[in-house]
């Protein structure tokens, strides 16, 4: 019995070793990537930088998952057909983030192919419909912060808004690690860092404008949110009936010479959040035929206008009217059938939806500096054919992998510093005043 017992111990200390050997490894390797390939001889500081990462890693791994059962399986492959889980929404975030890559695999594609061609205007009208993939991205985030459940203002930015803003500085410093080296996030260069993800002015991820956009929903997301549980049906629908109105307005006032002195909220970015909140009610589902014709007349009206001439653009996606009813509509879609056809998510899909933010993060980087760069694959490499497929694949693959590990590394011991931190301060304000 003795000797069964050391034997597993013995098995369970080698199962950990190994896992802390491959981590290592891998984090190793992901930082000499920058370098190109084949991966340099090995560089001992290095290694022990990320053995010292990969501990920290693996302490908080074990702490959390001896709280949670199946917690290994969430880890790798997201929350599965979860009971209670909104299964459609992770579909919508697989959605958006396959989107969001053939996106950027189309752009500079077509850009290289002879204007007016048949070819370059499918290629432009998909990109310009696959755009949507932005205002999902955007629309998923207000129909879960907004109908959650209630929570005080501090609460909820200590929860959530640091759960979203961590990631995004983790993936903006990676941007500046992986450009210029080790030496641009030495303790010296803080502040400049901070600066710079202020006002994300470092040129390297210009993607991270709809990030930001989010952020700043994030500030004002628990005060919508009390504002819209004491909305009834009617002033939702005429709040959603103004934005809608009011995006017309902006996007084609000016072509015939109707501007204002001002910008409007409900004409901004910042309404479809709201969107996102209607696309979750009953009065949103009784209004789903008007909302199909609409979506798919706009769809249309898309890929016409981008086909006709690409400078139309503007005046289709984005937030432009045609867009936002486009995406309504498949919203919705998705969400009329998440009894039925999209119930279940298979395990793949559910891996990318648990890390579709991450992979719109890094998914800029992995598609030009390593895809494009390192291995000289773009969207015409093999024909569009081929071209397209293989750099959408390979993009979509890597991107995944490095978000699964800089995840569960880099971002999740700042995670946990934060918590710490957070919970410092909490003790602070409950400890007592000395009498």
């Amino acid at each position: 019995m003795i000797g069964r017992e050391a034997l597993y111990m013995n098995g369970k200390k080698l199962r950990y070793g190994l896992v802390f050997f491959v981590l290592t490894t891998l984090i190793y390797m992901l930082m000499e990537l920058r370098y190109g390939l084949p991966i340099r001889a090995l560089r001992p500081k290095h290694y022990a930088a990320a053995a010292v990462l990969a501990v920290y890693s693996c302490l908080i791994h074990s702490r959390r998952a001896g709280a949670s059962s199946g917690y290994a399986r969430e880890l790798f492959l997201g929350y599965q057909n979860k009971p209670g889980r909104i299964v459609y929404m992770d579909y919508l975030r697989v959605l958006a983030a396959l989107l969001v890559i053939l996106v950027h695999v189309l752009e500079p594609a077509y850009a290289l192919l002879p204007p007016h061609t048949f070819t370059r205007n499918v290629m432009a009208a998909s990109a310009g419909l696959g755009l949507s993939c932005n205002l999902l991205f955007m629309m998923l985030s207000g129909a879960l912060l907004l109908g959650g459940k209630e929570e005080s203002v501090l609460e909820f930015y200590s929860r959530r808004f640091v759960r979203v803003l961590i990631p995004c500085f983790a993936y903006y410093l990676f941007y500046f690690f992986y450009v210029e080296g080790i030496s641009a996030l030495s303790p010296g260069n803080g502040g400049s860092l901070i600066q710079s993800f202020l006002s994300n002015d470092s040129g390297q991820t210009p993607h991270f404008w709809l990030v930001y956009i989010i952020l700043m929903f994030y500030v004002a997301a628990p005060f919508f949110r009390i504002m819209l549980k004491h909305m009834t049906e009617p002033i939702l629908e005429a709040l959603t009936a103004v934005i809608i109105i009011l995006h017309f307005i902006y996007t084609y006032g000016p072509l015939v010479r109707v501007e204002f002195a001002a910008s409007a909220f409900l004409a901004s970015w910042d309404s479809i959040f709201l969107l996102g909140y209607y696309c979750t009610t009953q009065s949103a589902m009784k209004h789903y035929r008007l909302f199909m014709t609409a979506g798919l007349l706009s769809g249309l009206a898309i890929a016409a206008a981008i086909m006709a001439s690409e400078s139309l653009g503007p005046l289709v996606y984005n937030n432009a009217p045609p867009q936002m009813l486009f995406t309504c509509a498949v919203f919705l879609f998705f969400r009329k059938h998440g009894d039925s056809l999209f119930a279940r998510i298979p395990t793949l899909l559910s891996a990318i939806g648990r890390y579709s933010f991450s992979i719109l993060l890094v998914h800029w980087l992995v598609l030009h500096r390593i895809v494009d760069d390192v291995f000289g694959i773009n969207g015409l490499s093999f024909g569009i054919a081929g071209g397209i497929p293989a750099s959408f694949l390979l993009t979509l693959i890597i991107s995944l992998a490095l978000a699964f590990l800089y995840d569960n590394t880099v971002v999740l011991c700042m995670d946990r510093a934060c918590e710490i931190l957070f919970g410092a301060l909490g003790r602070v304000r409950k400890r007592p005043p000395n009498m």
